[in-house]
């Protein structure tokens, strides 16, 4: 009998003493038994001393459940992105013994009021648009930098990486190298589910990016999706143009991504949408189109650091430039407008 066992990793109750993680596990016979372990911490920064914590079986059911209690555990972040292991082997009566293996990162990230949060900490998202981690745009593949050295040049800006459509290895790189990646989906909405859930399993990947109008049944499905993944963040995406359309409320989302497009703040229906952001009860990051950066895209296969290196730059003005209407919970630049489906 053969059987694709399907793994989710996530943490419940977690303080700098304990974290509870479980580990669900869907699609096996009913006979199957479940052992195994988590293994780790290891980060590429830091020098760890790895041990092993037994994974306990909380029963029989339609999805089976096991749950580790880590000691001291070592947190995810973009400066020490720690990463751990889930070891499991499913044995049945009428098969051979199934090894499965799963990396994961427990992240202290999160939103309170107008805020996102990192190991309890007030943080400040910047980042921009990168095309080439998308699964048909992938670095190096004309002989330029390796996708190490374009992450690499990520985390020495400490920028977010805004993607659509991430490759497994640009998700794994990322996840290993202290890059977080916002992710915006592609306008695929039968596979929706399924691209969340494929994105989940990487600890680099902290938060989703829905259009406010993705279609009616947007908040039914994205509370669906938080009720399997809970440390997922789902940020709805605005444009301008949409502020009026009827896409609001947006009750079902964590965060809220503003595009102001390539408009200049002091715009006057620029400046009264940004006053209405700075007054939001949830955390607004706001994305603005820099065409120069767009002009300069292709330079990612030559000269990563140089491009990076003017998106923060390019961060840094927007924050100065909607200082006056709020302070945001974070300042992304785009090199082509968000949303717009273009890689």
């Amino acid at each position: 009998m053969n059987f694709t066992p399907d793994i989710t990793i996530f943490w419940g109750k977690t303080s700098q003493n304990l974290a509870h993680v479980f580990v669900r596990v869907a699609g096996l016979p009913s006979d199957a038994r479940l052992s195994g372990f988590v293994h780790g911490p290891v980060c590429r920064y830091s020098r760890t001393l790895p041990s092993r914590i037994m994974l306990r079986d909380l029963g029989p059911g339609n999805e089976r459940l096991l749950r580790a209690a880590i000691p001291d555990p070592c947190f995810w972040s973009p400066a020490l992105p720690f990463l751990y292991d889930a070891e499991l082997q499913v044995e049945t009566d009428a098969a051979e013994p199934v090894a499965l293996r799963q990396s994961f990162g427990v992240r202290m990230f999160g939103a309170s009021g107008r805020s996102l949060r990192l190991e309890g900490k007030r943080w400040v998202a910047r980042g921009t648009r990168w095309p080439a981690a998308s699964e048909t745009h992938t670095p190096n593949r004309d002989g330029g930098p390796s996708l190490a050295e374009a992450i690499a040049a990520l985390h020495d800006e400490s920028l977010v990486a805004v993607v659509t459509d991430p490759s497994p290895a640009v998700c794994r790189e990322a996840s290993e190298a202290g890059v977080m990646l916002l992710v915006s989906v592609a306008n695929n909405h039968a596979a929706f589910e399924h691209q969340v859930a494929e994105l989940a399993r990487w600890p680099g990947v902290a938060m989703i990016a829905v259009p406010a109008a993705y279609d009616v049944n947007v908040s039914d499905r994205v509370g669906a999706l938080r009720g399997r993944f809970p440390n997922l963040l789902f940020a709805a995406t605005m444009a301008a143009s949409e502020r009026d359309s009827g896409a609001m409320p947006i009750d079902w989302a964590d965060a809220v991504i503003a595009d102001i497009g390539p408009a200049a703040c002091s715009e006057q229906e620029t400046a009264t949408w940004l006053a209405e952001l700075g007054r939001a009860n949830r955390p607004v990051l706001v994305s603005r189109h820099e065409p120069a950066l767009e002009s300069q895209s292709d330079a990612v296969a030559d000269e990563p650091a140089e491009l990076f290196l003017d998106a923060r730059a390019a961060c840094d003005r927007l924050q100065a430039d909607t200082a006056e209407f709020g302070d945001f919970a974070g300042y992304l630049i785009d090199g082509t407008p968000f949303g717009s489906g273009r890689r």
